[in-house]
């Protein structure tokens, strides 16, 4: 699964997307505070699409409950502890500890301190990935979730 072409995202840091870039929702912490966008901003929104991939929903609003405004989201994201990966022994979910780690690494509040797309790209979890043969992912995560399959 590719989701961006990371050099691109390079490009822009001295173009407009200096100012604003994203949604708010997947906004990483330092841009919200103002300050510029990195290529770490972008380490911070896969970390939140992963989780969200893995929990089945937004990551950073309890299940069943209605989504927060954007000042109470942008609060909660500066502020409340983050969201991790769980297990769950009664629906059988049980997280690999490499897959906890890569989203801990992403969803480093501080920007300065987050892995780069480079030092993630060496993390055991993604050099195990290249080894396996090409997933239609679309058709993966139907699959898990039991969504309508998409059509190709």
């Amino acid at each position: 699964m590719k989701l961006c072409d990371f050099g691109v995202s390079g490009e822009l840091i001295n173009s407009v997307a200096g100012t604003f870039t994203g949604t708010s929702t997947y906004m990483a912490p330092e841009r919200i505070m103002g300050q510029p966008y990195t290529i770490t901003s972008d380490v911070w929104s896969l970390g939140v699409t992963i989780l969200e991939l893995a929990l089945n929903r937004y990551p950073f609003t309890e299940d069943g409950e209605p989504p927060m405004g954007p000042i109470d989201l942008l609060t909660f994201l500066l502020n409340s502890p983050l969201p991790t990966l769980k297990d769950d022994p009664e629906r059988g979910v049980r997280w690999s500890r490499s897959l906890r780690d890569l989203v801990e690494r992403c969803l480093i509040r501080d920007g300065t301190k987050r892995d780069s797309i480079r030092v993630l790209l060496q993390h055991p979890l993604v050099k195990r990935a290249e080894l396996i043969p090409n997933t239609d992912m679309a058709r993966f995560v139907a699959k898990v979730w039991n969504w309508p399959v998409p059509e190709m």
